[in-house]
């Protein structure tokens, strides 16, 4: 753990938002996921492509949470939404954190709750599934409260274990899997502007021997805080935060960065998934103003361009993931006050 002074920029202190896959959101789901296997019909699995639906309320009011999304023993998806806060009506932004687990299964459209996790958390840098076990780093559990630890859930056992620390303490970062191992870009050991290259971090873990390694960093010298992320044919792309909506993508075949088409509307604090090898931003508020965004956009890394999609339900305290409902994907949205703080996304 880590405790380091952060200066608050502005109004940002109370609109700021986390995603995995985060935001975002992550939130980002194994490389190559097991589909389901074909789920009971629901009244929302004949809906028209490009829509929201409105899905049952998430039981607890809350924001800034880390989602990760499970294939059970019976072939669904299951969403895990993990920590954050309920409002943002405390200055202190990294204060009055949740532990709380609740899962959503997306075809029975219903809610549980499971092993809490054990601190109150939030920003994390997102998390990730490997060999059926959530992995999660990062985040903050208090005012200028930051750490760099890695932590394991089991959902067989639900169970939460402590692993290898990162080399540094990092929050609001970006984390994906790349042949069973996890990559994360974080940074500012805790600080909320990022200075010089060394305030950052990029490395992957291997969880068969509980170790990290250092990587290099992206050439922008950005952490894509409160940006989003995605793993598509193999390579790690991260994309806006807080520096002005670029796209960096990291091949670890060459252990080398390149840069993508920007975003067209360069964004923080927005929700990530990927679906069908494109990277979905939903969401989120402008990176020069904190004006909220209220459009859905998708990069197709193929043709190497943004397209925008139908507008976002909500724009502000939002996590993601990718979920199939009756074998098709789809994005679950959650985040927010209650009624309408779990939203669907049919691509």
């Amino acid at each position: 753990m880590q405790s380091t002074q952060v200066p608050l920029r502005g109004s940002l202190a109370a609109v700021l938002l986390i995603v995995t896959a985060a935001c975002q959101d992550t939130p980002t789901e194994p490389e190559q996921p097991r589909e389901p296997a074909a789920e009971l019909s629901t009244a929302a699995s004949a809906v028209a492509s490009n829509s929201w639906i409105t899905r049952a309320n998430m039981p607890t009011d809350r924001v800034n949470t880390t989602t990760a999304t499970i294939t059970d023993a019976q072939g669904r998806s299951v969403l895990y939404v993990i920590g954050g806060r309920v409002s943002y009506s405390d200055a202190n932004f990294c204060s009055a954190g949740l532990s709380k687990v609740q899962v959503y299964d997306a075809s029975a459209n219903t809610w549980r709750t499971r092993a809490p996790f054990p601190y109150p958390i939030q920003y994390t840098n997102g998390a990730a599934v490997i060999n059926g076990k959530i992995y999660l780093t990062g985040g903050c559990t208090g005012q200028n409260v930051y750490h760099a630890w890695t932590w394991m859930y089991d959902p067989v056992a639900n169970t939460w274990t402590e692993k290898a620390s990162m080399p540094v303490a990092g929050w609001a970062g970006n984390t994906g899997v790349i042949q069973n191992k996890l990559y994360v870009l974080s940074g500012c050991n805790g600080q909320l502007g990022c200075g010089t290259s060394t305030d950052l971090f990029f490395g992957s873990y291997n969880p068969a021997t509980n170790t990290w390694t250092s990587l290099p960093l992206p050439p922008s010298g950005s952490g894509h805080l409160h940006g989003g992320s995605a793993v598509i044919g193999g390579k790690f792309y991260a994309a806006g935060g807080d520096n002005e909506g670029l796209v960096e993508v990291y091949d670890p075949a060459t252990s080398q960065w390149s840069s993508g088409r920007a975003m067209p509307t360069p964004r923080e604090s927005f929700a990530s998934a990927s679906v069908a090898g494109k990277l979905y931003a939903i969401g989120g508020n402008r990176s020069s103003d904190f004006t909220p965004v209220t459009t859905t956009s998708v990069y197709d890394p193929a043709t190497d361009s943004w397209k925008d999609l139908a507008p976002a339900p909500r724009t502000s305290g939002l996590a993601a993931g990718r979920v199939f409902v009756n074998g098709k994907p789809r994005i679950e949205l959650v985040g927010g006050p209650r009624p309408g703080n779990n939203s669907q996304y049919i691509p």
